[in-house]
């Protein structure tokens, strides 16, 4: 006896049909609250095919480049034009090196799109295998904010260093034996740290100036 599919599934219970639909919904929110999260993060996703040679990427990724809004499939050399040849030579290195070890890998890099501002990118990645061969997948984030700092502070060490190379006057903190202050102490003073050590440094100032710099 043949049983009516339509008949069939008339007599389940309620909840067995509900049930499945209630995990794809709540499968699409999750996903939903996934790209949220990377969007409001600057966070973009993206997907390397070793067979094709090609980059599969999400819009985050794609507006770091200036791309229009949507998922992009283009050849990995579209993308990587924007780096200069030696980032792309340290880059490549490291990729191999990832692939040979299967471990994740990580890169920062210096993108310049033409009519866009310069922009710092920090790549991860990891080697993995689809359905239809190896693939590499990853996220890109934006760190321009990040890089922009350490060139300030570095710009100001520079400055700093400079201007105690080039005065006359003691700007300083107590030296330690191995410190730059000490270095500088010595250049000046000819005083050895050692002999800088404890008020030693006040045997270098002049007697007038002497008592009133130790008490201070």
């Amino acid at each position: 006896m043949r049983t009516d599919p339509s008949q069939s599934e008339r007599n389940l219970p309620e909840h067995d049909l509900v049930e499945p639909n209630l995990h794809a919904e709540q499968l699409r929110r999750n996903e939903a609250h996934f790209r949220a999260a990377l969007e409001s993060s600057q966070t973009g996703i993206w997907e390397y095919d070793l067979n094709t040679g090609e980059l599969l990427i999400d819009g985050a990724y794609g507006r770091f480049y200036g791309l229009a809004s949507g998922p992009h499939r283009l050849p990995a050399n579209e993308i990587s034009k924007f780096t200069s040849d030696h980032e792309r030579a340290k880059n490549q290195e490291i990729f191999e090196q990832a692939l040979e070890s299967g471990e994740s890998f990580e890169i920062e890099y210096l993108v310049l799109v033409p009519g866009l501002p310069e922009r710092w990118l920090l790549s991860r990645g990891r080697p993995t295998s689809g359905p239809n061969g190896p693939l590499v997948l990853g996220t890109v984030v934006d760190i321009t904010a990040r890089k922009n700092a350490e060139s300030a502070v570095h710009r100001s060490e520079t400055r700093y260093r400079a201007l105690i190379e080039a005065t006359s006057q003691a700007i300083w903190t107590f030296p330690t034996a191995d410190s730059e202050s000490a270095r500088w102490w010595q250049n000046l003073t000819g005083q050895t740290p050692e002999e800088a050590s404890g008020l030693g440094w006040g045997a270098a100032l002049h007697p007038d100036d002497r008592e009133h710099a130790l008490e201070a």
